[in-house]
């Protein structure tokens, strides 16, 4: 059985199996623990402070950014009480570590693809993470494309509209 993966000095990823063995020796500690998982995923013997349910790549279904974000904002809310933060989901080698390359990038540790690459040279996971970085780059791209363009848009008129040209080739 592997171990957590220290990903920072109060950030640790792992799967279900990790996270039984690491509370049966850290009792003691300030340890938050957040699955990134499915109820019907929990199993006995497993403690937890929260559970944020993140999409897999099952049914062609995209990433869902806003969990991610409500992950990072609760991995910060946990930091700030002073507390180690383990996050996890049932193997160990999609969403957990997908949470975790998030959580860098939005607290700027690393720009996205870097949070990648780093996270791979830690621990394996599934090559479907690859697609969605790609969807959370599509999101991000996204969102600051929206963000740059809203105090630069003005109204307009339907596309349905006929507006008089009389320019236009034909016009009467």
């Amino acid at each position: 059985m592997r171990l957590l993966t220290k990903v920072t000095n109060s950030l640790s990823q792992g799967g279900i199996a990790d996270v039984i063995e690491f509370q049966k020796t850290h009792v003691n500690e300030q340890v938050r623990y957040l699955g990134v998982l499915g109820a019907t995923e929990i199993v006995p013997g497993l403690s937890y402070d929260t559970i944020i349910p993140i999409r897999t790549r099952e049914n062609n279904t995209r990433i869902d950014v806003a969990a991610l974000d409500r992950v990072v904002d609760t991995i910060k809310k946990y930091h700030k009480e002073g507390s180690s933060v383990v996050v996890f989901c049932a193997a160990g080698v999609e969403r957990s570590p997908l949470a975790v390359i998030y959580y860098l990038y939005k607290t700027n540790a690393l720009p996205l693809r870097e949070a990648y690459q780093f996270y791979r040279t830690r621990r394996a996971i599934l090559s479907s993470i690859e697609q969605d970085i790609a969807d959370i780059e599509t999101a991000e791209g996204g969102r600051l494309y929206h963000a740059s363009e809203k105090s630069h848009r003005r109204t307009s008129k339907s596309r349905n509209a006929q507006v008089h040209n009389p320019a236009r080739k034909g016009a009467k």
